[in-house]
């Protein structure tokens, strides 16, 4: 019987934080609480500020944003959202949405030159990626500002215990303006379903012993 109460409350655990955010303050209402800023040493002066309760990166020159380390399950799925916004009069400018697992190389080379599968959005001032006429506040996962070109999964299987979000605004000699809230990660709903049932069959089995 008290395996079976053990695995009842281990099952409970699963159907009650399964889906819960993995972000710290992924909505930015506690400022910078949970992210670390980072910037390229050829940056100028940029502007990272979490003040208003949503995050805000502007600059004239430089590549720049903040991330986020999350614990995972190596083989599991997740998936991570998001909505962003893009100032006006911007000019060669790229801002960039990044989920991705530890290739090996630092944090800092990770997210200043990401792999092209880590880039989950992005969009650019040379028209590189087709980007919108105008800029609101939107899902990135909506189809139409994919990188490089095109829908793709905005669910990545992680490969180790540890994946970083990347929020990431740049410019050469331009200007950047860019806004990010609202950033979720959740584990696949099939992996934490395959999970339960696992839980579930290990309790009817308890059962069967008693």
């Amino acid at each position: 019987m008290k395996k079976v109460l053990v695995l009842a409350a281990a099952l409970a655990c699963v159907s009650t934080s399964a889906f819960a955010n993995m972000v710290t303050n992924g909505d930015f209402s506690a400022g910078m609480a949970g992210w670390t800023p980072w910037q390229a040493s050829w940056s100028g002066a940029v502007t990272i500020d979490a003040s208003s309760g949503y995050l805000h990166l502007q600059s004239g020159n430089g590549s720049f944003g903040v991330y986020q380390a999350i614990t995972t399950v190596p083989g599991t799925p997740y998936t991570i959202t998001a909505i962003w916004k893009g100032g006006p009069n911007q000019s060669s400018f790229w801002d960039e949405f990044l989920f991705f697992n530890d290739d090996g190389r630092t944090i800092l080379d990770q997210l200043d030159g990401p792999l092209n599968s880590s880039v989950l959005s992005k969009v650019d001032g040379w028209g590189m990626n087709n980007p919108p006429a105008s800029w609101d506040w939107k899902d990135p996962f909506d189809g139409t500002q994919w990188y490089p070109s095109g829908l793709m999964s905005n669910t990545i299987v992680a490969t180790g215990t540890t994946m970083y979000i990347g929020l990431k605004g740049g410019a050469g000699g331009g200007n950047v303006d860019i806004s990010f809230d609202n950033i979720n990660v959740v584990p696949e709903p099939a992996s934490m379903l395959a999970l339960a049932s696992g839980l579930i069959g290990l309790a009817g089995i308890a059962r069967r012993k008693r």
